[in-house]
């Protein structure tokens, strides 16, 4: 079902996308991966990756200068505070971190 889509994104112009994120660890390893592989042109957008800070990035995110971040955590705060921002998909099915505390707090 995803061949025809991808020859047509061969033969029009490409979307130009801008996505922010932030190197470290293994988050942003998916796109990087995409990118590398061409498989945003196979499906019709000539992305740049740029590498920003998270809170910079949601600032560009509002402002339109970016369409995408991958920050979940950012991008949230961002929502709750009112900005018109957006998640449209997290790739963890845990949380990153953990809480630890002394054994008496509760």
């Amino acid at each position: 079902m995803l061949a025809p889509r991808f020859g047509e994104a061969a033969s029009k112009e490409l979307e130009r996308v801008r996505i922010g994120y932030s190197v470290g660890g293994l988050i942003p390893f998916p796109i990087i991966v995409a990118k590398e592989n061409r498989l945003f042109e196979q499906a019709g957008f000539d992305v740049e990756l740029i590498n920003i800070p998270p809170t910079i990035a949601v600032t560009a995110l509002v402002s339109g200068d970016i369409q995408y971040v991958i920050f979940a955590g950012t991008t949230l705060n961002a929502a709750v505070r009112g900005l018109s921002v957006k998640l449209v998909m997290v790739y963890n099915d845990r949380p990153l971190f953990s809480l630890m505390s002394r054994p008496e707090v509760r």
